[in-house]
């Protein structure tokens, strides 16, 4: 698995506003789950059940340095 798509699903798990409903519902809408964090999050709005709240967690800077040490 590339180190982008690990990456990608190692953030979404840390995603606290973020369940396995709402995190399938990303990627089948996105297509692929690297492909999440390159979206502007007006696009992501977009999707139901992906409001501010999710948006901000997804974001969040904390996430991505949990992550990057999981890794």
């Amino acid at each position: 698995m590339e180190e982008e798509k690990l990456l990608a699903i190692l953030r979404l798990q840390r995603s606290k506003a973020v369940g396995d409903i709402l995190a399938k519902k990303l990627i089948v809408q996105v297509g692929d789950v690297a492909q999440i964090f390159k979206e502007k999050k007006t696009t992501l709005a977009k999707i139901n059940g992906i409001g501010n709240h999710v948006l901000n967690h997804l974001f969040d800077t904390t996430n991505i340095l949990k992550a990057q040490q999981e890794f």
